[in-house]
């Protein structure tokens, strides 16, 4: 019979970065073999193949993987792969106006021009050796070390409008490794929205339009966005760009057995529209719209008399 090959493999990359694809070759396979790997060492078959590639996890500290790989489910060979580690781009802002919650920042005063300020919150801060900012509005993106991106003092930037703004933080590690960390920051303030009741909303028969005027909505920063709702079922939805100065609604069937989103009325309806971005919301509610189906024509049909 056949002898079996002598199993070993070849990495591309013994020492790759986090996030890194290495590729994993099996040096001369046999062609009627199954070569399975176990690429974290926890006895668990990750993949199949003679040529395969993995990414392993991010990790701010050197991890050592035991790469196993077996021929025909027999366990013949390991190799280990030390995962650099990674750089930690994370930042920091002191107290005031602006606030950062996981990755997303935002400043709430409803003023378009706002300064920023952040400071290196780096897991890694001893060993990264550069930094890249880009502040995403435009402007030219900045270079930093830990001498001019500290952690114990902030550097600042100036928005000019309202609005999203998506901020990539790069570190650089001694080790050659980069990572990107991506930021959004909201500049904007707490949203205003009206509803101005169009005429009677009672008595009224089904199929039944009414056009509602939106008002409060012209000095909203981009970013907003228009919910509207009836009986707490949503109907429509805008955003600051597209939001309507009238929103156009058919009632089809009776309000006859329905109650109000607010609870407030029953054998009704209400319209609801909630403007809302990462600042805060408002809510604005016409009730009760009251519809009545009409009845259904009733036809006696009296067959003729036999002859």
């Amino acid at each position: 019979g056949q002898l079996r090959s002598q199993c070993s493999f070849t990495v591309s990359n013994p020492s790759p970065c986090a996030e890194e694809t290495v590729l994993f070759f099996v040096d001369n396979p046999n062609g009627g073999s199954t070569y399975d790997w176990d690429f974290d060492g926890d006895g668990t078959i990750d993949t199949t193949g003679t040529d395969v590639e993995f990414v392993f996890p991010l990790s701010f500290t050197d991890v050592i993987y035991n790469v196993g790989l077996f021929e025909n489910d027999i366990f013949c060979t390991s190799q280990s792969v030390t995962v650099l580690a990674s750089p930690d781009p994370s930042i920091g802002v002191p107290p005031g106006i602006v606030t950062l919650v996981g990755n997303e920042l935002k400043a709430c005063n409803g003023s378009s021009a706002i300064t920023i300020e952040i400071f290196n919150a780096s897991l890694t801060y001893a060993d990264n050796v550069g930094y890249e900012i880009n502040w995403g509005d435009g402007t030219p993106s900045e270079t930093y070390d830990n001498s001019t991106f500290s952690n114990v003092s902030t550097i600042s930037h100036t928005y000019n409008s309202l609005g999203y703004y998506t901020i990539f933080v790069t570190a650089t590690h001694q080790n050659g490794c980069v990572y990107t960390t991506t930021y959004t920051f909201y500049n904007g303030g707490n949203p205003s929205v009206g509803l101005v009741l169009p005429g009677n909303t009672v008595g009224l028969c089904a199929p039944a339009t009414l056009t509602f005027p939106i008002t409060n909505t012209l000095g909203n920063p981009p970013g907003t966005e228009y919910t509207i709702f009836v009986n707490g079922e949503e109907v429509a939805s805008y955003d600051q760009d597209n939001v309507p100065a009238a929103f156009t609604y058919t009632f089809l069937e009776g309000s006859c057995g329905d109650t109000t989103s607010t609870g407030n009325y029953v054998n009704a309806f209400d319209l609801k529209i909630v403007a809302s971005n990462p600042c805060n919301s408002s809510t604005a509610t016409i009730e009760p719209i009251e519809v009545s189906e009409p009845p259904e024509p009733f036809f006696l049909v009296t067959p003729p008399a036999s002859p």
